[in-house]
């Protein structure tokens, strides 16, 4: 019972991930929860994405820390950081 499924966060995150935004890089521990780098198409791209992570119940906080304009000419967008807090179920069951 105490063994940690840390491959459901992917699992998480590919059933949630809309197709106008990826991801490119992530840190998590059990206590800290989860930080995402990464970037989405514009605004309205990334707001959704918050919006589906809110409405999961597993999702107990959110936050977006940092958000940017993309500074690069080939792919222009947001650029942002958020950090999700998630309920222990998440790691705990297959």
């Amino acid at each position: 019972s105490a063994h940690v499924y840390s491959s459901e966060l992917f699992s998480l995150l590919e059933d949630h991930t809309l197709a106008d935004v990826y991801y490119t890089d992530f840190d998590y521990g059990l206590e800290k929860g989860v930080s995402l780098k990464g970037h989405a198409d514009d605004f309205v791209a990334l707001h959704r994405q918050l919006e589906e992570f809110r409405k999961l119940p597993l999702v107990t906080a959110l936050r977006l820390n940092t958000i940017a304009l993309a500074d690069t000419g080939d792919n222009p967008g947001v650029d942002f950081v958020i950090a999700l807090t998630l309920a222990e179920n998440v790691f705990r069951f297959r």
